[in-house]
């Protein structure tokens, strides 16, 4: 893995801890958000909506948008999973490719456990006063 060169987030970065990889000059952003709030290897949650909401939670307060994406592996028998046609493509991010990620695997005492959790992203993150003009903060409200 390469290290990381880390300077200062400014107005030209956006939020968070900007790194710049030695080996490719790529810029990679990683939230700064505190420790408690993080998702980490190996957390355990009842539910895969709560582990959405935690996420969705990190991703406000860290300046990204979540985008779902759930996948059940084990639902195609081995007629489906030959055909093409029934696999799923693996889509990072169609604007930016970001391969920023939280993976839960269902435990069998069925809880959700992270295995996989990626937080550098390769693209600006948005400060709190814009937040709400993501694809995240937009909700329909129906009058009644």
């Amino acid at each position: 893995m390469d290290s990381y060169v880390e300077q200062d987030a400014n107005e030209n970065y956006g939020v968070g801890i900007v790194r710049t990889s030695p080996r490719s000059g790529m810029k990679y952003y990683a939230p700064d958000v505190l420790l408690s709030k993080r998702p980490n290897m190996g957390m355990i949650f009842q539910t895969v909506y709560q582990a959405l909401a935690f996420y969705v939670n990190y991703a406000k307060l860290g300046g990204f948008t979540v985008i779902e994406n759930f996948t059940k592996a084990d639902s195609l028998n081995d007629s489906e999973a030959s055909d093409p046609t029934h696999q799923r493509r693996n889509r990072p991010s169609i604007r930016t490719g970001c391969h920023a990620h939280l993976k839960l695997s269902l435990s069998d005492n069925n809880t959700y456990k992270v295995y996989a959790f990626l937080e550098e992203h390769n693209h600006p993150l948005i400060d709190a006063s814009n937040y709400q003009f993501t694809r995240g903060a937009r909700k329909l409200t129906y009058v009644k």
